[in-house]
């Protein structure tokens, strides 16, 4: 993602795992930080002008997360992340024939992903509930997931996945995509 859009943006990104730094593809020019909620508090003044984008599935404790994005937030900058959805998550682990993990996934349980280790899927608006963010907007921008990464290597690979998405943009398929994007 932060290869993406540092194609027309200036990217700092920050990813806590060093293994998802050294298998990351670099087209274009980013700062690439390694760290977590600690590299943001060392932050002192709003620095952000634009987007950010982040997994909260992933962490423990994404309002402590957002509470830093919205302190160094500068007036009128968007926000975005992208997110698991509940409904998203229950179709794909079902799809992947994980139908053990459906339940947990589908109520709000932390459950195993195939490929990124524990998540919890989480509602929106119980997030941001007393921080100074509003969604504005949200758009469904990735109907499958977990394709194997001989599959993503192929040269259209992502194009094919922007064609697919776009249908994500109108419901019900929005909706029902494995990950939403909120800003």
């Amino acid at each position: 993602m932060a290869d993406f859009l540092a194609k027309n943006n200036q990217v700092t990104a920050i990813e806590p795992s060093s293994e998802m730094i050294s298998e990351r593809k670099q087209n274009f020019s980013y700062e690439q930080l390694q760290g977590s909620l600690e590299l943001l508090q060392n932050y002192l003044t709003s620095l952000l002008t634009s987007s950010f984008v982040i997994m909260f599935e992933y962490v423990s404790a994404p309002a402590l997360y957002l509470t830093e994005f919205s302190r160094l937030l500068k007036r009128a900058a968007k926000f975005l992340w992208s997110s698991i959805t509940r409904l998203g998550a229950l179709c794909i682990q079902w799809f992947l024939k994980m139908t053990q993990k459906s339940p947990a996934a589908f109520s709000g349980q932390e459950y195993q992903t195939h490929s990124m280790g524990a998540a919890k899927v989480y509602q929106v608006q119980e997030v941001i509930s007393g921080l100074p963010l509003e969604v504005e907007d949200y758009q469904g921008v990735r109907i499958f997931y977990g394709q194997s990464n001989d599959y993503k290597a192929a040269p259209d690979w992502a194009q094919k996945m922007l064609e697919m998405s776009r249908l994500s943009a109108t419901n019900p398929y929005r909706d029902i995509a494995a990950f939403s994007m909120f800003g």
